[in-house]
């Protein structure tokens, strides 16, 4: 599915909390893992939406204003009139309670990749030169022009220079939190 959805938008068309009101309760709804996922389709969904973000900047007035549904399967295209909420707590009450939640780590479970992402609070310009000497001690380090692999106990950590680490060869994410704050840091 893609939907355009763009703040203030003066045509009054709904907003994403206009689709989806509240967040679903974890475990509620299935997973890449559970249910799987076509790896086709994210890049037919991926070109609708280029193709809509180029019509955004070069000012066309042609955007899409519904939610595109593709059945990769099936071939099948809908295109579905989402209506705006009266009472949307976003767009009609400016009420944007997820603004407020105390900032902290995002750990991402990487669907089917048996990978975890973290991304820090504070993003920061690591010295991978640095960081490659300080792991090297430890365990294989490989350098590229834009990240470093870390290879340990069976696990492969690539460092990003704004301190993003993606961590394979596990999807639980305490153990990839353990990982990162002991050879990263925190």
């Amino acid at each position: 599915m893609t939907m355009n959805i763009i703040p203030k938008n003066k045509s009054k068309k709904p907003c994403f909390r206009c689709l989806v009101s509240e967040i679903p309760a974890a475990g509620s709804l299935p997973t890449c893992d559970t249910y799987g996922i076509l790896n086709t389709i994210p890049m037919i969904i991926a070109s609708i939406e280029s193709t809509e973000a180029i019509k955004l900047i070069i000012g066309d007035n042609q955007l899409n204003q519904k939610l595109i549904y593709y059945d990769v399967w099936s071939h099948e295209f809908r295109a579905l009139e989402i209506q705006k909420k009266s009472d949307c707590k976003c767009c009609v009450k400016h009420e944007f309670e997820y603004l407020h939640v105390k900032k902290r780590s995002i750990v991402t479970s990487l669907c089917g990749q048996n990978s975890v992402q973290i991304t820090p609070v504070k993003t920061s310009r690591l010295s991978l030169n640095k960081f490659s000497q300080k792991l090297a001690r430890v365990g294989k380090v490989e350098k590229t022009a834009f990240t470093l692999r870390f290879s340990i106990e069976g696990y492969n950590i690539t460092i990003f220079s704004d301190g993003r680490a993606l961590i394979k060869g596990t999807n639980d994410e305490n153990v990839a939190k353990s990982l990162y704050t002991k050879y990263i840091g925190s």
